[in-house]
């Protein structure tokens, strides 16, 4: 009995760019000209990326004026 091969499964974008952002951190450990990046600086950074996205929606929509209003 052969045993099949797995076929290969392209990777999620959300991995992808987890991924990125690791080694983006470690290659700002062995550059000297840029402040090192910590633990917290990459957990937080898609959050940090997400909130100023949060003023930019449209209050005009009735959802987020009541939203906003209360």
């Amino acid at each position: 009995m052969k045993k099949q091969k797995k076929q290969f499964r392209m990777p999620t974008a959300f991995t992808v760019l987890i991924l990125l952002t690791i080694v983006v951190a470690i290659i700002t450990q062995f550059i000297p000209a840029i402040t090192p990046a910590t633990a917290a600086d990459v957990i937080m950074a898609p959050i940090d990326g997400v909130l100023p996205a949060r003023w930019a929606l449209p209050c005009s929509c009735s959802f987020w004026a009541a939203f906003w209003a209360w």
